[in-house]
């Protein structure tokens, strides 16, 4: 809410009738004109002279400085001696437009301002609340002044002079004396001392659980990411040595297939010249001794092609090692990962138990405190009335003397909050290398996928190559079957030709079997390796969850501290509360007490002087007594009478109607006193004589 604003609702609250509200709404009109009239201090009136400070005494200001250190911003800028009087009038505005709905009512205090206690000018006190409130309304009153609106200016002015009579009457509940007010505000931050005190030690120890606990953490998560940093290295000299064994295969193929090809050309070739044999027989000798030495060359490309396969075999058993070596790091890495879990879950039990025993610890001392300071106050007040004003003098000096040691004291704890802030720094500092570490982990588990995806393509380029190894021989075993067909169709011819070529079919048949049983080899050893990635992807994932489900737990550790911390701190507040509370009841006490002697007191002479004058008004009485003998006789007397500090003055009469009655009167005056009023009495009788 504007302060603008601010002051048109509270206008608006208090006047009423047609004209008010034609007013306001040339309020409205030149109401954006306000604060540039304010910032022109030559057109600003100053406040009225009452309007008095919590700075205008020095004590006061101390009090209310310390007070508005626990306070908001408004209470801040208000009681600071260094501000200037207009930083303290939009403080007491706005700290009055916090506490003021729209109808222009107290809502109440905020930042327990109506918990401290204030002295201004002509020796009243009041509130930290009131006070505010009261020089907002002055404030303000002020601005409508400036403004030429000199009607609602001094109703502002009423609401604040209601509000410092009401301030008048506190001032005697408090018993008008400074030192009551020293006095309160005294309690008040030996409670927040107190409480200071309390939350300073359990943070300590709350810094230094967290500060072991950071430490554990941050070994483990080195532990961790230099295990991932030798296991990436592990697989990634794996993958290498796999993409090079690959690379191998596919030249060895590419040759292979070329071999083939070759050889089917070959074989073709001859076909051919075995089917022009019958007309060709004068070249009949000649293809055969071309045939046979295409058989040799065949033979040789058959055994270039069996030290491949040897190759390939070596290779693959490599690959097969370096997976199991992968499969026994992955199983030490399990092994490992489980033993951590299981430390942490010993440090979790650990811990906890110590928070417990912590905080049952802590609940003990602070009701063992409070007890004892109940007790302590319980006895303070019955001394207090056993031994009356001498007790009261004593207990003051006592007073202050504790006074300086709480100011002592107060040094001690400004020094613990300056470490619990550094402390708090570090912690930030530890959570974030923390975050930071996540975050390599997490960078890490990316490669490792990466590396995983690596292994797949690979794996699927060499299931590519075996598919078309399969496809070529396949291709060889019908272009055999085909020159089989043909051999048997021309045996006459070439018969000694087809013993070389039964020889060479028997090989390549061998070698296809061999082919067989090396494509078989590699289907199993790549499900085998199909097996050992599905289950280290398992076991990852299972790790990745494990170290996320520690994660959580140690968040959820710091968190179930905090909550403790944040517990525990709430005991010790409603305690100071509760303590805060029975300590203003006894200064409420200590008042009555006082009071109640100074009544008694006062009883007391007034009981002692009415006491005199009734002796005195006696001994006067007495001396006026007249006294007849004759029938017909008429006689008066006179008399004086003194007791302490009281006087009477007495006239008597007496008359003797016959021989046997008689009668008188007296009438007496007593004079006032200090402590009771003058007084008149009177009395008449009547005496018989027996003759």
């Amino acid at each position: 809410m504007k302060k603008s604003t601010l002051a048109l609702a509270l206008l608006a609250s208090i006047s009423t009738g047609t004209a008010l509200a034609n007013q306001v709404q040339q309020q409205n009109i030149i109401v954006d004109g306000i604060d540039c009239v304010i910032r022109d201090n030559s057109a600003c009136q100053k406040v009225a002279e009452d309007v008095t400070r919590a700075g205008s005494n020095a004590q006061a200001e101390y009090d209310g400085w310390r007070a508005a250190r626990r306070g908001g911003d408004e209470a801040n800028k208000f009681f600071d001696g260094s501000a200037s009087e207009q930083d303290r009038a939009n403080a007491a505005i706005d700290y009055l437009a916090k506490t003021t709905d729209e109808n222009g009512n107290d809502t109440g205090a905020k930042d327990g301002m109506d918990q401290v206690v204030t002295k201004i000018n002509d020796n009243n006190v009041q509130s930290a609340h009131d006070h505010m409130r009261m020089d907002g309304y002055k404030a303000l009153a002020a601005q409508a002044r400036n403004a030429g609106f000199e009607k609602e200016a001094k109703q502002l002015e009423a609401k604040a002079n209601e509000i410092y009579q009401r301030s008048v009457e506190n001032r005697k509940q408090l018993g008008g004396d400074y030192d009551e007010v020293r006095k309160h505000n005294d309690n008040m931050r030996i409670e927040q001392d107190r409480i200071t005190d309390g939350r300073s030690i359990q943070n300590k120890q709350k810094v230094n659980e967290n500060s072991k606990r950071i430490d554990d953490t941050n070994a483990k998560i080195d532990d961790s990411i230099k295990a991932g940093a030798a296991g990436i290295a592990t697989n990634r000299v794996s993958i290498e040595k796999n993409a090079k064994a690959i690379d191998a295969n596919t030249q060895r193929s590419t040759k292979n297939q070329s071999d083939i090809k070759e050889i089917r050309d070959n074989q073709n070739e001859f076909a051919k010249s075995i089917s022009d044999v019958a007309n060709k027989g004068i070249e009949t000798n000649k293809i055969a001794r071309e045939a046979n030495e295409r058989s040799v060359e065949n033979e040789q490309r058959i055994g270039n092609i069996e030290k491949d396969n040897k190759v390939r075999d070596d290779a693959l058993k490599s690959t097969a090692d370096d997976i199991t070596k992968l499969d026994k790091k992955i199983d030490e890495n399990r092994r490992v990962t489980d033993k951590r879990i299981g430390q942490n879950e010993e440090r979790y039990k650990q811990d906890k138990n110590a928070l417990e025993k912590a905080a049952k610890d802590y609940d003990k001392q602070v009701r063992s405190e409070f007890e004892q300071w109940e007790n302590d106050a319980k006895k303070y007040v019955d001394d207090k009335i056993k031994n009356g004003q001498d007790g009261r003098d004593v207990n003051r000096g006592d007073i202050d003397k504790n006074r300086g040691d709480i100011d002592k004291n107060r040094g001690d704890i400004d020094k613990n909050r300056g470490d619990i802030d550094k402390n708090r720094g570090d912690i930030d500092k530890n959570r974030s290398d923390i975050d930071k570490n996540r975050e390599d982990i997490n960078k890490n588990r990316g490669d490792i996928d990466k590396n995983r995806g690596d292994i797949d393509k690979n794996t699927k380029s060499i299931t590519d190559t075996n598919k078309r190894i399969t496809d070529e021989v396949n291709k060889q075993g019908d272009v055999n079957k085909q020159a089989k067909s043909e051999r048997d169709a021309n045996k006459d011819a070439i018969k000694d030709t087809n013993k070389r070529l039964d020889a060479t079919n028997e090989q390549v048949d061998k070698n296809a079997k061999n082919i067989d049983a090396n494509k078989k080899r590699i289907d199993e050893e790549l499900e085998n390796q199909d097996k050992v990635n599905k289950q280290a992807k398992a076991d990852r994932e299972e790790n990745r969850n494990k170290i996320t489900d520690t994660n959580k737990r140690i968040d959820d550790e710091i968190a179930i501290g905090d909550e403790f911390a944040r517990q525990a701190s709430d005991v010790v507040v409603s305690n100071a509360d509760k303590i805060s509370e029975n300590s203003q009841q006894i200064s409420r006490n200590s008042v009555r007490i006082d009071n109640l002697e100074d009544a008694l007191v006062r009883q007391g002479e007034e009981m002692r002087e009415r006491y005199d004058g009734v002796k005195a008004s006696t001994h006067a009485a007495m001396s006026a007594r007249a006294f007849t003998s004759e029938p017909g006789e008429f006689a008066v007397g006179a008399g004086i009478g003194a007791a302490g500090s009281k006087r009477a003055l007495a006239i008597g009469g007496a008359y003797q109607f016959n021989e046997n009655w008689s009668g008188n009167f007296i009438g007496s005056y007593e004079t006032a006193g200090k402590y009771t009023k003058s007084d008149l009495a009177v009395g008449v009788g009547a005496q018989y004589t027996f003759k």
